[in-house]
């Protein structure tokens, strides 16, 4: 998984939004206005203009700002990771 947290300087959710990425993925890009992007080629790919940030995208999917991306990254904590399952206890199951 891909993630692109758009955001500024002095910017705590942008910090924020990078923190809670942390464990889920190691592609993380933070990109900075004026430094990485400016704001015209953000709203050009988002597809409107907006006021806060930051603005995340994963695997290149508009997500939104903090809260929307807090809540994805939610859902996706929420869900069983098949990779981490003993799956040692079916060998027991009668079918």
């Amino acid at each position: 998984m891909k993630v692109e947290i758009y955001g500024k300087d002095d910017c705590p959710m942008c910090i924020q939004a990078q923190n809670i990425t942390e464990g889920v993925t190691e592609e993380i890009s933070m990109l900075k206005v004026g430094k990485d992007y400016q704001l015209p080629d953000l709203f050009q790919k988002i597809g409107n203009p907006v006021r806060q940030f930051p603005q995340v995208f994963v695997d290149d999917s508009y997500i939104g700002g903090y809260k929307e991306y807090e809540a994805y990254i939610k859902e996706i904590k929420s869900k069983p990771n098949l990779e981490d399952t003993d799956l040692s206890d079916l060998d027991d199951l009668e079918i």
